[in-house]
């Protein structure tokens, strides 16, 4: 069994402290719609008591504190909710069922349960499913992380970015979703830079992935086209009496593309019904006003979009200053270009133009089908006030009716930035073991320090 790296075992540990402060700090209800997701977990528990009892007995929902800057809570509020007995019965709070979709929320429904179990106050049993979503977010990350050939540094320092770790600290579906991005591109990574077969196995770890993914965002499930880069012959196919294995040429390569262009059509054929495919196909009708409508929508939100990317924390009312998240973004940028492998990086693939191609493409690709995907809600919102009205909506004609799209957060962008890292030569190796540990331990210090900067952020809006 091979050793874990020093490296992986340090940013496990702090990943697993940052995570555990910002749960401290970001107090329950006060993260982007986390009681819709624990509606969403009572609903897949098939017992919509558990999110009735919850956002009776948190009084912090009714009182007021989201997006009002200026309100601060009082720490006796906090003391009270902590010694608060719980006033449920048991048999009240127990699932009654169980959904695939709970998948969404494992590690958070998990904890919840396991409180209820326990018969903790409300408080704790949120506080509960909140550190078992650090943990899950933490492993699973870190062993990203430890399968990670290259860009070590650039990597860890991404999955601490303090929006990460804010949404892995709450109660909602990125903390599964983030760290299984993560953990998927680190795996086809590793297949292009260590030759390494895919066989028996392997096939089913990568669909087990991207099957999750889907399950908690479909727009996401556009991170399969990487398998795309990796060479036809290290696909391996285990027949009764031999072994396949794929030739890399480039007509298999077209038969390729050529078998996803008609997957991709038959994926807007079937799902006609499905509000994301009707958005795509609107998009895809009618180029230019996509174009502008994406034109419209960075200038609008270009700040927003840097700032949320990094830091936007709370009820999306505590952003840090647009100068620190460029700051951030900058040195993660910079921090790719530099190698702390044992040998040189080569990344065949990404270095040919077929892998520049697939790499980039789907980082542009994501961005896109993200953007698609708030169309819908930012009609509804522009015109019905409610992303839930139930209104059939002609897309065609709606994406000329609004004029930008609205909704969007930089962090549903961070698995194309961590895409788009890869397409960066590592153009400098450090080979000498202590100017290696000098540069990991700057690195990491750094993420410490801007966490720390923004945890006192918080602090600031929400203790005075």
């Amino acid at each position: 069994m091979k050793k874990i790296s020093k490296f992986t075992l340090f940013y496990f540990v702090l990943v697993t402290v940052l995570g555990f402060f910002y749960s401290a700090f970001l107090l329950p209800w006060q993260t982007p719609d986390e009681l819709t997701h624990l509606r969403m977990i009572s609903d897949d528990f098939n017992n919509p008591k558990i999110v009735e009892t919850f956002s009776s007995e948190m009084k912090l929902y009714d009182g007021g504190y989201m997006l009002q800057k200026d309100q601060t809570i009082s720490k006796d509020v906090i003391e009270k909710l902590e010694e608060t007995k719980s006033d449920y019965k048991l048999t009240d709070m127990l699932p009654r069922g169980f959904s695939i979709y709970q998948i969404r929320h494992l590690p958070s429904a998990f904890g919840i349960l396991l409180g209820i179990l326990l018969h903790l106050p409300i408080y704790w049993i949120m506080r509960l499913g909140e550190c078992f979503a650090v943990l899950f977010y933490a492993i699973i990350t870190s062993i990203a992380l430890e399968l990670l050939p290259i860009k070590k540094l650039a990597y860890a320092l991404m999955m601490l970015t303090p929006m990460c770790l804010q949404q892995a600290s709450s109660i909602n579906y990125d903390s599964v979703l983030l760290p299984m991005c993560f953990l998927f591109c680190a795996m086809v990574v590793r297949y292009i830079e260590e030759k390494k077969d895919i066989v028996g196995v392997e096939y089913l770890k990568l669909l087990l992935i991207l099957g999750i993914i889907v399950l908690v965002k479909l727009p996401y499930g556009l991170l399969a086209l990487l398998l795309l880069a990796i060479p036809l012959n290290q696909y391996v196919i285990i027949l009764p009496k031999k072994r396949v294995r794929l030739k890399n040429t480039w007509w298999n390569y077209s038969i390729l593309v050529a078998c996803v262009l008609v997957a991709f059509w038959g994926l807007i054929e079937i799902g006609k019904s499905n509000i994301y495919i009707q958005v795509l196909k609107a998009c895809i009708k009618h180029p230019r006003q996509t174009l502008l409508l994406f034109t419209n929508t960075w200038n609008t939100w270009r700040d927003y979009l840097l700032t949320s990317t990094v830091g936007d924390f709370g009820y999306l009312d505590t952003p840090i200053p647009v100068w620190s998240a460029v700051v951030f973004l900058c040195v993660m940028g910079l921090i790719s270009f530099v190698g702390i492998n044992e040998k040189k990086a080569k990344f065949g693939m990404a270095n040919t133009i077929w892998g520049k191609i697939v790499f980039i493409g789907v980082s542009v690709g994501l961005t896109s089908f993200i953007s698609m995907s708030m169309i819908n809600h930012t009609y509804r919102v522009w015109y019905y006030g409610s992303e839930f009205a139930e209104v059939e909506v002609d897309y065609n004609q709606a994406i000329f009716q609004i004029p930008y799209i609205g909704g969007v957060q930089g962090r549903y962008y961070i698995p194309a930035i961590m895409v788009l890292l890869f397409v960066l030569p590592e153009c400098i190796n450090i080979k000498n073991k202590k100017v290696k540990i000098l540069v990991s331990s700057i690195t990491m210090i750094f993420a410490v320090l801007f966490s720390i900067y923004c945890l006192n952020i918080i602090h600031h809006r929400y203790f005075g």
